[in-house]
C-alpha cells in the first residue's frame, strides 16, 4: 500500500513538474524558431554562408543544402570552395 505524500513532498513534486514543463516549452520554442529561420532562408533561395543557391536533398523530408555542399563531384561548381550549410524545414 502506498503511503500518502506529505505536503512538502507534494510541493516538491509540483515544482519538479513545473520545471520540466518550462524546459519543454523552451525547447519547443527554440525548435519553432529554428524551423522558422530555415524556412525563411529556403524561401530566399540563397545560402546564408556563401551566397550560392540552395537545393533540396530528397533523401529526407524537408532537408535543404547549399549547392556547394559535399564532395566536388556533387557540387554545382567544383571550382568554388565547398560550403557546409544545410537545414531542415520540418521536424523529423
Amino acid at each position: 500500500m502506498r503511503r500518502k505524500m506529505t505536503p512538502f513532498e507534494k510541493a516538491e513534486r509540483a515544482a519538479k513538474r513545473a520545471a520540466r514543463r518550462t524546459e519543454a516549452e523552451a525547447k519547443a520554442e527554440a525548435s519553432r524558431r529554428y524551423y522558422e529561420n530555415v524556412r525563411s532562408i529556403v524561401a530566399s533561395g540563397v545560402c546564408p554562408l556563401c551566397g550560392a543557391g540552395l537545393r533540396r536533398n530528397r533523401a529526407l523530408l524537408g532537408w535543404w543544402q547549399c549547392e556547394q555542399y559535399g564532395a566536388p563531384e556533387w557540387r554545382k561548381n567544383p571550382e568554388v570552395p565547398d560550403c557546409s550549410w544545410q537545414g531542415f524545414t520540418c521536424p523529423m
